[in-house]
């Protein structure tokens, strides 16, 4: 059987040991090797609140299907909350090519856990040196990049007191099973680092099998290669990407005082559109956790009952979130994945254009042309990485082409613009020299 070396391991409440008779053996059927390991921490407070799912989800066809398979059996309610969490993504998302993930289900000493293979330097890859979830990576690439293989593997704890309700309508004292099983999918998908902290130095990529759940697992080397999750990673005060080795050493002092500052930060164009031109808080504790830090968003700034809430490293009793929310939708479109039809922040934006913004990157003028003349006026603008506005310039009617002299700093460094006309809009990266 083809061994699969696997690179998200995303672990709940605390980390697992196997329990019931089950030996490492028994469960790992597939060879898991490098894992990325992230805890959703359980609050035992009744928070008593709901997001709901997306609005109109019901009534709007899936772009992305999931297959789960599983190891020993579950309950009927167990497949029910799966299908319904993996509902929400497909009406999220495009991938032409199943996702599979496949279920444990037994007494594990935490909420749940799951698993992801890495790839990278496949086709449509934006860069050959950053690692990628294989459902991301199918999805960029249009086809079943190793095919008969799971993309995901989730472990769910059988002793949990579940909600198995499907309504977000979760009693005091139950946690709720839905919000789990989409918080875990959706480390699966992408939202997921590849930091880790030892003693005082920080890194990207350089996690060893004694940094895992499951130590004596396969694990081949990472070389010290970041995830794409990672390259959208900033320090706050700064504003420079955190894998940026011009500016951070990997691995360094440096990179583990920002990993426990407090001042990490998420950013991207279409994060940035979603979040109102603001970077989005990362969950960098004081106390460097494995699997927590790094790998959620603030709880503090997206508390129970806020939209963003869902991938923030802790759920309480009562809580219920259905809704990936358009900070999580605007980065994973960074990340590479396509959103479905009018979702999310789509449905509050129109439909991409054909143009093009040269040259990049861009050294003392910026062209813009469109295939089409403008049917209206528009506006160009340009943010820096914090998604504060350096730029405007309108656009007049008829348009075919614009020259912009923008002033910005001589030293180099990520720019995000956005240009909107009528009904139409365009968003990218600009690199400065």
């Amino acid at each position: 059987m083809t061994k699969l070396f696997s690179f998200f391991c995303i672990c709940c409440f605390f980390l697992p040991s196997l329990a019931c008779g089950q030996t490492e053996a028994q469960i790992s059927h597939k060879a898991f090797g490098p894992s990325f390991q992230c805890c959703l921490q359980h609050i035992d407070r009744d928070m008593h609140t709901f997001v709901a799912p997306p609005r109109n989800m019901a009534s709007r066809a899936s772009c992305a299907s999931f297959e789960f398979s599983y190891f020993g059996s579950a309950p009927q309610t167990v497949k029910d909350g799966l299908a319904y969490a993996a509902d929400i993504w497909a009406s999220q998302l495009v991938s032409q090519v199943p996702i599979r993930v496949n279920i444990v289900y037994i007494s594990w000493q935490a909420l749940g856990t799951s698993i992801a293979s890495p790839i990278r330097n496949f086709p449509g890859a934006v860069d050959s040196s950053t690692w990628y979830p294989y459902a991301l990576a199918d999805a960029i690439a249009g086809r079943d990049l190793r095919p008969g293989e799971d993309d995901i593997t989730i472990f769910l704890n059988n002793s949990t007191n579940w909600y198995f309700g499907l309504d977000g309508n979760v009693p005091a004292g139950q946690i709720d099973f839905v919000s789990v099983a989409l918080h875990e999918l959706g480390h699966g998908l992408g939202f997921t680092s590849l930091s880790n902290k030892r003693m005082s130095e920080g890194s990207f990529g350089m996690i060893t099998a004694a940094d895992l759940m499951l130590p004596a697992l396969p694990f081949p080397p990472l070389e010290g290669l970041p995830g794409i999750f990672d390259h959208h990673l900033i320090h706050g005060p700064s504003g420079l990407f955190l894998t940026n080795t011009t500016f951070f050493a990997n691995p360094s002092q440096q990179l583990g005082d920002f990993f426990t500052g407090g001042q990490v930060f998420l950013t991207g164009p279409e994060l940035l559109l979603a979040n109102g031109n603001q970077t989005a808080q990362a969950y960098a504790s004081p106390t460097f956790s494995f699997g927590t830090s790094m790998t959620h968003l603030d709880e503090s700034l997206y508390p129970p009952g806020d939209t963003n809430t869902l991938m923030s490293p802790f759920i309480g009793n009562a809580e219920a979130n259905h809704n990936p929310g358009p900070i999580v939708l605007g980065l994973f479109q960074d990340l590479g994945w396509e959103l479905c039809g009018d979702v999310g922040i789509e449905e509050e934006k129109a439909a991409n254009w054909a143009m093009e913004v040269y040259p990049n990157p861009l050294k003392d003028r910026l062209f813009l042309r469109w295939q089409q003349p403008l049917q209206s006026s528009g506006v160009f603008r340009l943010y820096d990485i914090q998604g504060r506005l350096m730029m405007e310039k309108s656009l007049l009617p008829g348009s075919r082409e614009a020259m912009i002299l923008p002033d910005i700093s001589a030293i180099g460094g990520v720019y995000f613009w956005e240009c909107v006309a009528g009904d139409k809009r365009n968003s990218g990266k600009l690199l400065t020299k």
